[in-house]
């Protein structure tokens, strides 16, 4: 019984890593382009404003303004959602992809604001850190 599940192991882990790179490619593709985006329009007067808001901000309020993106854009997932479920298979996946880049835009230039004060909470250190962690543990199993 050892040897079949060994061999389903086997037969599993080709095709979750050939995933794992995609997500990951995809995932650094995505952060790292929008993150330049994102920083050249940080480049308005009132965008550049907003960010020395933020950045003065405490590190509990922090983790409110780095999580608002991601609650803001829940309402364009539910209406993707509803559309699915209606049949308009395009528009759903149009709605997804423009909330996953703009998601993606505002989390890493979030990331990138909020960064220094998020990592002066210790739960947030901790996962910080073990995310990291997993990430290159993940980067060095699949080069």
């Amino acid at each position: 019984m050892k040897s079949v599940r060994s061999g389903w192991k086997r037969c599993l882990i080709a095709p979750l890593i050939l995933i794992a790179s995609l997500v990951m490619w995809i995932e650094e593709s995505l952060w790292n382009g929008l993150k330049w985006l994102m920083a050249i329009l940080a480049r308005l007067t009132w965008i550049r404003y907003l960010e020395s808001l933020i950045q003065r901000l405490s590190p509990a309020a922090t983790v409110v303004v780095f999580l608002l993106p991601l609650t803001l854009l829940f309402p364009f997932k539910l209406l993707a959602l509803y559309w699915l479920s209606r049949g308009q298979w395009l528009a759903s996946l149009s709605v997804l992809i423009a909330a996953k880049l703009l998601g993606t835009a505002l989390e890493a230039r979030m990331f990138v604001l909020c960064r220094p004060q998020l990592l002066m909470l210790p739960w947030f250190k901790w996962l910080h850190d073990g995310f990291l962690w997993w990430h290159d543990r993940l980067y060095a199993a699949l080069t």
